[in-house]
């Protein structure tokens, strides 16, 4: 039986790799090609730059896995992004097990990122979206040794050294206010390692026009307008009236109702 092996992300893997997490149903879907196209950007510019940020498992001759990664050089980790093998046929192989170990073999290494020592440890944030019967992220980092945060205990991590201080869970950037946000929707996004960004971005757009459908609504690239972006505190995300909604999209109730506070159509937000 073959087994499956881990391997870099090359140029010509770029499209399998980033169409990988698109459900074959959706991928003739215009947000997710074009949350696709984001996502090659983004692999482009971190193999341009030389950073690790990715394996893949491969098995049968295609991909049957993969694990994202980043640097965060201010504590010396890596961040792990995602971990993600989505076809049932390759459940219980292993896989996810492979890449973890993979990552861990690479945090180990002496880093340039990291003036040359290995990385000291690994976060990540468990976020739940596993299929039925698949085993949750959480419980699968939990039985590798990883350790809830005291402060989130969906933010794990994994000690690679003595002395690792886990230093909680990173905050992103505020949003910085500006006069020309009022009275319309900016739409903040940019390549991204998740091609169900920009579908869940479009998502947005879709539901604030079918509440407001007079509302400008104006998209910022930051890899296309990077001066836009950084005025805006380099802040990722939906602004409706000059105030950023906090709320996740697929939360519809609480993602509607900041959006009508917002707009001043509901107290109390």
């Amino acid at each position: 039986m073959e087994k499956p092996f881990v391997v870099d992300i090359s140029r010509e893997l770029i499209p399998e790799f980033s169409r990988f997490c698109v459900p074959e149903h959706r991928a003739k879907d215009e947000a997710f090609l074009k949350g696709v196209a984001l996502k090659e950007a983004w692999v482009r510019d971190k193999l341009d730059r030389g950073e690790p940020f990715a394996r893949i498992a491969i098995l049968e001759g295609g991909i049957a896995g993969m694990v994202q990664f980043q640097p965060v050089p201010e504590e010396g980790i890596f961040h792990l992004l995602c971990i993600f093998v989505p076809r049932k046929e390759h459940w219980g192989k292993g896989i996810g097990s492979l890449l973890l170990d993979s990552l861990i073999e690479e945090a180990r290494k002496p880093q340039d990122w990291n003036g040359g020592k290995p990385a000291s440890g690994i976060t990540v944030w468990a976020f739940s979206g596993e299929a039925e019967g698949q085993l949750s992220m959480k419980d699968f980092f939990l039985k590798r040794g990883f350790q809830p945060s005291p402060d989130d205990p969906d933010f794990l991590s994994l000690p690679l050294e003595e002395g690792f201080h886990l230093k909680g869970k990173k905050k992103p950037p505020l949003y910085v206010r500006q006069d020309e946000d009022k009275g319309r929707v900016v739409i903040l996004y940019g390549p991204s390692f998740c091609p169900w960004e920009y579908y869940f971005c479009k998502l947005a757009e879709q539901a604030i026009e079918k509440l407001t459908p007079e509302i400008p609504i104006r998209w910022v690239n930051w890899a296309e307008e990077p001066e836009e972006f950084q005025k805006r505190g380099g802040f990722e995300g939906i602004v409706v009236n000059g105030i950023p909604i906090k709320a996740f999209v697929l939360e519809k109730e609480e993602f509607m109702r900041e959006v009508r506070g917002a707009l001043g159509l509901e107290k109390g937000v």
